[in-house]
């Protein structure tokens, strides 16, 4: 991106009110509560904000830098939702299809209902969980490490079922899930959980490729993202940003994963779908853009209009709320509803936040967002190192201040 293309007015934007995405970013990391962040703001692909504010590494006062490397978590998510969607368009792979038509493993899967591990009340899966349920969250999968008190996410504690870099192979993940009852019968709730680590597993069974390579021929090498990887290079290690996590005794920061000896840094044997991958403020933006187009950039098409329309439609009945989520992390879910692997905002005034209907997007665990907003054509993306995601209202605040810079 040339950044010496910035015309804010061009572009529909004051400057001296877009010139406050820079003060808040400061407060936040004067206070010591993050140790940096990247704002890039576009519409119909032309920048209309950068800010690049803090540290690499707070400890050795490294500025950040414009093509820093940061963890991306879940927003790894929507990048497996489109691997996924080029198979479909292949005819490989329908929304329908039972999982275990892919994964045999989980042919006789079974929902909890009542009671406590290990002696909880369960039983039979009623419909066949589908490629569709993983794509929406609402297979009835959850997380260990993030799943809460429930007895599921006690069990998936027990078996390691997390999918992290230095957990098992995906293969032996998936032995060890069937043993373990969903949270509920598939289609009955929206749970957010391992569900698109699960498809990426069904990637690598069609096409008898590493999740690696999926992503490296069909997203990363077609758009020109140089830097996404789920490992990292040796010589870009210098790059890494080092992660921080909140203290909640005293709301500043502590060290979580010091970007120069972090685990990414080695062999990665478990390739998350729905957290693993490593990028930078410049690759993600063209995978937003590629959807904001739908699907094409800079003359090279990964899915087709109809593809992406699809997946950033609302596929839920209503929002979120009705299917026994309210909120999540820091956000109010009412009016929100769910596509494939992203956020579909359907009512902003219920969900109390300036956009416009039919805006998609996602976070991650680091407090990171994307989002796109179709009818203003533009393409918001913030990148910070702070875990959890719901330490501050980061997402909300930033979209109110990019709305209320526009103008025109």
């Amino acid at each position: 991106m040339d950044f010496s293309r910035i015309r804010p007015r061009e572009q529909g934007f004051d400057p001296e009110r877009l010139a406050r995405i820079g003060a808040w970013l400061q407060r936040y990391i004067d206070a010591g509560n993050i140790p940096c962040g990247q704002v890039l703001i576009s519409r119909q692909g032309e920048p209309v904000w950068f800010e690049n504010r803090g540290y690499l590494d707070v400890e050795e006062r490294r500025p950040l830098q414009r093509d820093s490397i940061f963890r991306i978590y879940s927003m790894t998510k929507p990048i497996t939702v489109v691997a996924a969607l080029t198979l479909l368009e292949e005819g490989r792979l329908g929304l329908g299809d039972p999982v275990a038509q892919y994964l045999p493993e989980l042919s006789d899967l079974t929902a909890a209902v009542a009671g406590d591990v290990p002696d909880l009340e369960t039983e039979a899966v009623r419909e066949p969980l589908t490629i569709r349920n993983l794509m929406m969250h609402t297979a009835g999968f959850t997380y260990g490490v993030f799943g809460g008190n429930t007895p599921i996410a006690e069990a998936y504690r027990a078996e390691h079922l997390d999918f992290f870099p230095d957990s098992p192979s995906n293969a032996e993940i998936i032995a060890r899930l069937a043993k373990v009852p969903l949270m509920h019968q598939p289609g009955a709730r929206w749970s957010y959980g391992i569900s698109i680590d699960v498809l990426g597993v069904v990637l690598e069974r069609i096409t008898g490729q590493t999740l690696g390579e999926i992503f490296q021929q069909r997203v990363f090498d077609p758009l020109g993202m140089v830097d996404s990887s789920f490992e990292l290079p040796a010589e870009k290690a210098s790059r890494f940003a080092t992660l921080y996590a909140r203290d909640p005794k005293t709301d500043g920061m502590v060290l979580s994963d010091k970007g120069s000896t972090s685990k990414y840094l080695k062999k990665v044997d478990c390739r998350s779908g729905g957290g693993g991958l490593q990028s930078t403020l410049a690759d993600y933006w063209r995978f937003a853009e590629m959807l904001r187009c739908d699907g094409a950039y800079e003359g090279r098409r990964i899915l087709a209009p109809k593809t992406v329309e699809l997946m950033t439609s609302n596929h839920l009945e209503g929002d979120l709320a009705a299917m026994g989520q309210k909120t999540f992390s820091e956000t109010n879910f009412e009016g929100v509803g769910f596509g494939l692997g992203v956020w579909v905002m359907v009512n902003p005034a219920r969900a109390g936040l300036m956009t416009s209907p039919g805006e998609f997007g996602w976070g991650g665990a680091a407090s990171t967002v994307f989002w796109v907003d179709p009818l203003e054509e533009v393409s918001a993306l913030f990148l910070t190192q702070l875990v959890p995601s719901d330490s501050y209202r980061l997402r909300a605040e930033l979209r109110n201040l990019v709305y209320q810079a526009m103008i025109d």
